[in-house]
Order: structure tokens, then sequence, then C-alpha cells
């Protein structure tokens, strides 16, 4: 016995330094090749205002069951708010210019939740672009219901859709992706590969990812698996509220998967719902980021040790016309010191036009403190509304 023993622990000692072996070779060995996590082709359905959103729970300690995620619960109370979306693309012209058949029109496949009992729906942006026609479904339907675009927004990655079925729908809570912390469990729900309302469960792998897709870059990063046909899809915590919205996955990668944060989609979607767009600051300047050897020398105010660079400016524009010269170097916006160019960016962004931002700026030997007027981004997609909201 003693020798089998020993020999059981050998083997194993084996299979562990094999397994430590594998580990190894599967290191990231470059930065991921990102998907949107849409479907397309010919399976069934797939796919991943005022609105009310409950209190963020603050009581991370429910939801569970014997010490385990209560997942079932989650689905029973939240799939009927969850919608598989279907989209019929405009056919391209083929070879020779030739059209695609109505028989072969490419389909889009995705999901969405209801955001508004009276019909309001959110999902993804590449789940409807270049779409002519949405169709959604709801669980355990058999009726399938056009919906219509009232909004979108590119950069965030976000639309909003309605439907008119006669009665209220079942809406979701929103969250509060803030709150949200890394390690919490969270749940999927969506129809992958045309497997409509499909559950998968997972932790928060991270937050605040930045992919690379833009300004709005702000992830949730989960291993709950997400596929194609989970885009637009809603990611639950366990208290049923939604945290984030499913969009994209790593190609090839296993177990990870990202959501735009509920906090993004709740500041946008007034707009979407009121005006099918998102309007956005702009100052019209060119800003960077600099280093503290460059604050060093030109700090004689005081203990400065970040700051963003006015590289140039538009001519006459909103930043040139309330005192911004180029050179000047922004240390504070509302009284918060400044600390990465991004956060810059995003605060000019999300000011409405017509408010001011208060900036404190090194500006040779001195500081200066400004009120830069924000005005609305000139380059702001305005989408042609197919509906109006009541």
């Amino acid at each position: 016995m003693t020798i089998k023993s020993g020999t059981s622990k050998r083997r194993a000692q084996r299979r562990v330094s094999s397994l430590s072996v594998c580990m190894m070779m599967l290191g990231v060995l470059s930065m991921p090749s990102l998907v949107w996590a849409q479907s397309t082709g010919s399976p069934e359905i797939t796919q991943k205002s005022s609105v009310t959103a409950s209190p963020s729970h603050k009581d991370h300690s429910c939801g569970h069951v014997g010490g385990l995620p209560d997942v079932a619960s989650v689905f029973d109370s939240q799939k009927g708010s969850v919608v598989a979306v279907q989209t019929e693309l405009t056919p391209q012209p083929g070879r020779y210019g030739v059209r695609t058949s109505a028989a072969r029109v490419p389909v889009g496949q995705g999901s969405g939740f209801v955001v508004d009992s009276t019909g309001y729906i959110v999902t993804n942006y590449h789940v409807i672009d270049g779409a002519q026609k949405i169709k959604v479904r709801f669980e355990q339907s058999d009726r399938v219901y056009e919906a219509k675009l009232v909004g979108q927004d590119r950069v965030t990655d976000i639309a909003l859709l309605k439907v008119e079925t006669g009665a209220p729908l079942e809406a979701v809570s929103l969250g509060s992706s803030k709150n949200t912390r890394v390690g919490e469990w969270v749940v999927a729900i969506g129809s992958p590969f045309g497997l409509e309302y499909s559950v998968t469960t997972g932790i928060v792998s991270a937050k605040g990812r930045k992919l690379g897709h833009g300004l709005y870059d702000d992830f949730l990063q989960t291993d709950a698996s997400i596929n194609p046909g989970n885009s637009g899809g809603p990611l639950f915590n366990l208290h049923g509220e939604v945290v984030g919205v499913n969009t994209a996955i790593v190609k090839d990668g296993q177990g990870i998967g990202f959501a735009v944060p509920v906090d993004m989609l709740r500041m946008i979607l007034p707009q979407l719902k009121e005006r099918g767009y998102v309007v956005r600051g702009y100052i019209g300047a060119n800003l960077r980021d600099v280093d503290s050897s460059l604050i060093q020398q030109i700090d004689t105010v005081g203990d400065v040790k970040d700051g963003v660079l006015v590289a140039a400016l538009e001519e006459n524009g909103p930043a040139h016309r309330s005192g911004l010269r180029t050179g000047d170097v922004i240390v504070a916006v509302d009284g918060v010191p400044v600390t990465e160019l991004h956060k810059v960016l995003v605060k000019i962004a999300n000011t409405a036009p017509g408010d001011s931002i208060a900036v404190d700026a090194l500006r040779g030997k001195r500081r200066v403190s400004l009120a830069l007027k924000v005005v609305e981004r000139p380059d702001t997609e305005r989408p042609v509304r197919k509906v109006q909201a009541p």
C-alpha cells in the first residue's frame, strides 16, 4: 500500500508539473483581438426613458443559496425582460453587381432588454447597424414584434428600440456599475448562436478596461460565457439589477468578455429617448498628456505633479474665446487636480452645451483661472428618427 501510495504521489506530481507547463504556454503574447458578441448568418434569432432604476444594494451577501449564487432565481425573475433581436440587413451587390435574392437576405442576430414598460428596449448599436428591419421576440412567445429604432450612439455602442405590444412589459432595474466590485457574481442572459435564453454565470474579472474602441472605453470584464449572439443582452448582479450590456469578446479567448457599464447607459438613455442621439461637449482644443518633468519646469506657484498641455487651439473656438492659450498646462478642472488626459476629455464631452467648466492652468510663471464655455460638438451624428417618443 505504501508503494502504491508513493507511486500515486509521483504520478500526481508529474500531472501537476505537466499542467504548470501548459499554463505557462498559455501566457498572453500580444494584445487580444476583439470581436463583437454578435452573430450573423442563418441560425434562428440570436444575439446580444423615463428609465426607472432601483437604488443600488450595498449588501452583497444576499442572492446565495447554500453559499452558492442563486442563478436560477435571477433567471426566473428577469427572463421576461430579455429579448432576442433579429435584423435583416440591406443586401449588398454580389459578383457582377447582382444583388442578393430576397430568399437570401443577410441577417444579424443579438439580444436586448426592456428598460421601460411602455416598450423601450436597449441593445448594441453594432447589432442594428445597417438593418432595414428589426424584430424582437420575448421568452415563451411565438409572436415576433417589429421594432423601430428610436436612438443610437456609435460612440458607446448603444441603441434604443421601441415595440408596440398593446400591454405593459416587464422592465429591468438598473443597478450601479460604480458600486459593482471586482469578484462579484454576475449572470448573463442572451441568445448565443441562436440558442435563445441561455444563461451563463461568472464574476466581474476587472473594471475600467480600455480596449482601443474610443473615448468612452470603460468596460466591465467578465468570465461569464459570452458568445456571438449575446451582444446587447444584460449582465445582471445577484439582486437582478443590470450592471452592464454584454458587447465584446476576445477572439479565440475563453472567459474574457466585456460589457458596457450600466452607469454609462443610464447617462445617455434620456437623450436617446428624447432626441435620438447624444449631444456631447466641445471646446476646440488639442490636449495632450504631459510628464512631471515638464510640469516642474514651468510650475512656480505650487507643488503640481500632473497636467494636460494645450497643444493647439481652434482659432476663435470656444476655448480660445474663453481665454485659454496654446502652451497653457491645465492642472485642475472644476477644482479637481488633473491626473490623466482621458478624464479631462470625458469631463468635457459630458458637459452640457452652454455650461462652463472651471479651469486652472499654468501660463509661463503664473497660474490663471478660466471659465471655459462648452458648445455642442460640430460632428454630432443625428440619425433620422424612426419613431417619436410619446
